[in-house]
């Protein structure tokens, strides 16, 4: 078990981790998108692959349609 203050972190990044999931799989609905990967494992990528900010977007827009509470 988690100390209190780091029981709220892990639920933090768990709801997080969840937002970033909706949001991915609305993005790729359409499948246009082979492969998704995290800036962890990118060494060099055309700017034009990089979906960063649409990802966002779509994060914000979920958080405040309250996706989190669904």
């Amino acid at each position: 078990e988690h100390p209190p203050a780091l029981g709220g972190i892990v639920v933090l990044e768990n709801r997080f981790r969840e937002l970033l999931n909706k949001a991915l799989k609305d993005i790729n609905a359409d499948g246009r998108y082979k492969m998704i990967v995290n800036s962890m494992m990118v060494v060099d990528a055309a700017e034009g692959l990089n979906i960063s900010s649409l990802v966002l977007s779509k994060i914000d827009e979920l958080y405040e349609k309250g996706a989190l509470t669904e």
